[in-house]
């Protein structure tokens, strides 16, 4: 059946009365919030992390940086060195490396030597003895002026103080090893027999002491490892506190200054006292500590360096480092007091706390003359 013609072109609106099934729109910006919340929260993240990669990779370049150029300076010392020194692997002794002083002493080329162990060649006078002496290294860790006798090429026996210190050299640890000839100082002592001789000895093993020493402190500082800062708020320097340091071994000069100013420090540094003195002249008022070394190449030693400038300012503090020991009788150190006194070799985490030490116990004692007047 048609609909009628008044009907047929009509529309018909219907008019649903359930409620709507879009998403509110207060409901709709706290989703778009919470989402933009989250993308922020991730993105910060991410940034964070990336920045900690960053510092990462700076402060492994920075180590790697610090381990070359320490391995470079132990190299230019180890091969300029008047000590007979050379270098075994620590597993099975095998010779690496020989200066020129430890080819002298023992006779034997370069070819002749690297590559074999004492113990293949004979070196040793009591092999018994040399096995008793590398099993306490092992549990010592390290052998200082230790009397024993060794076998040159030529057959001649010679009596050595020995040293032997483990390094670490490209990450891997080594024997270094120090062997000072005394054959001539013991043949001397027996002819005299005399009671003083055990002090020329005792001057003797000091001195071969400072040297090797020396040589260690120039390899035995590491980078300082990248760890959280010390729990002693005393070790970093505070502003103002000005540090002159005095060395005639100018790698090892380098590497204190290197280490002080990283701990906060204003430092200048001299190569000898006169050098020290030149400096104390222009930049008196600015020191408050004189950090020396002992034995001083042009005669004015660390010692008298120290009571000159003191006698100017006495308030002046002051740290002697030295290869010998305090307090050696006949020697400089006769009247070094062992808290103003730091041995060498030394390592950074050393010099800084008796640094730090010093200057605060300069300041209590500045107060309390302050509070007393």
């Amino acid at each position: 059946m048609n609909p009628p013609n008044q009907f047929r072109n009509n529309r018909i609106l219907v008019i649903d009365d359930k409620p709507s099934v879009h998403p509110d729109r207060q409901e709709v910006t706290g989703r778009l919030n919470d989402l933009d919340q989250l993308v922020t929260r991730r993105t910060l993240e991410l940034q964070s992390a990336n920045e900690q990669l960053k510092k990462e990779m700076a402060d492994r370049l920075q180590a790697q940086e610090w381990l070359r150029r320490s391995e470079d300076r132990f190299s230019k010392v180890f091969r300029a060195s008047p000590v007979p020194l050379a270098i075994q692997s620590l597993l099975d002794e095998v010779f690496l490396d020989a200066n020129e002083g430890f080819l002298g002493l023992t006779g034997y080329n370069r070819e002749e030597l690297i590559g074999r162990t004492a113990r293949r060649l004979q070196i040793w006078d009591d092999p018994e003895g040399e096995r008793t002496m590398m099993q306490n290294l092992r549990q010592e860790m390290a052998l200082r002026n230790r009397p024993c006798r060794f076998r040159a090429k030529s057959g001649r026996t010679l009596e050595v103080l020995l040293s032997v210190e483990i390094i670490e050299l490209d990450g891997k640890p080594f024997l270094l090893v120090s062997a000072q000839n005394i054959t001539g100082q013991i043949k001397l002592d027996n002819q005299l027999r005399q009671p003083q001789k055990m002090g020329g000895a005792g001057r003797l093993a000091a001195g071969a002491a400072h040297d090797f020493n020396n040589i260690v402190a120039a390899v035995g500082a590491r980078p300082p490892r990248q760890t959280p800062a010390p729990s002693n708020p005393s070790v970093p320097g505070k502003p103002g506190e000005t540090i002159l340091v005095v060395d005639d071994e100018p790698d090892l000069r380098e590497l204190v200054v290197q280490v002080l100013e990283s701990a906060g420090y204003r430092v200048l540094s001299a190569g000898s006292g006169a050098q020290a003195l030149e400096l104390w002249a222009h930049r008196s008022g600015d020191i408050d500590l004189l950090l020396t070394d002992i034995a001083m190449p042009d005669g004015l030693t660390g010692h008298k360096l120290a009571e000159r400038l003191r006698s100017e300012d006495p308030r002046l503090r002051v740290i002697y480092t030295s290869g010998y020991t305090a307090g050696l009788p006949g020697t400089e150190l006769a009247n070094v007091e062992a808290e103003n006194f730091l041995p060498k070799p030394y390592r950074p985490a050393a010099l800084l706390r008796i640094v730090r030490e010093c200057f605060d116990h300069l300041a209590s004692s500045t107060h309390t003359a302050e509070h007393a007047a």
